[in-house]
């Protein structure tokens, strides 16, 4: 009966391994290793190191490619460091779009007849 159960398990467990590599593609680029989702199912590129890739092999892969990119935009804009200066910076956004807003409404009432 162990027998059986831990066939069982180990069967389970290469299922959603396989099912894993057929979704997902592992890409370990200078940031780590992640995983991004594939647009079709199936067992080919299942795994890209883009740790010394040039232009033209970015070029040759630009699903990878926009996949390191993207996540290294979005680790860039995760951090502390980051999550400050995205803060001061949507402040500043909110203080020129209401002086506009003031001054289009002064414009708009100088212009009036």
């Amino acid at each position: 009966m162990k027998k059986i159960l831990s066939v069982f398990v180990l069967g389970v467990g290469l299922t959603a391994v396989a099912g894993v590599a057929a979704n997902y593609t592992l890409i370990r680029s200078n940031d780590g290793m992640f995983f991004e989702r594939k647009s079709k199912m199936g067992f080919e590129d299942v795994y890209y190191d883009t740790r010394d890739w040039g232009a033209m092999e970015m070029l040759k892969h630009p699903d990878i490619a926009a996949a390191v990119a993207g996540h290294g935009i979005k680790k860039a804009f995760s951090s502390e460091e980051s999550s400050s200066v995205s803060h001061k910076a949507k402040g500043a956004i909110d203080k020129s779009r209401k002086a506009a807003a003031e001054g289009l409404e002064k414009a708009a009432e100088a212009i009036k007849p």
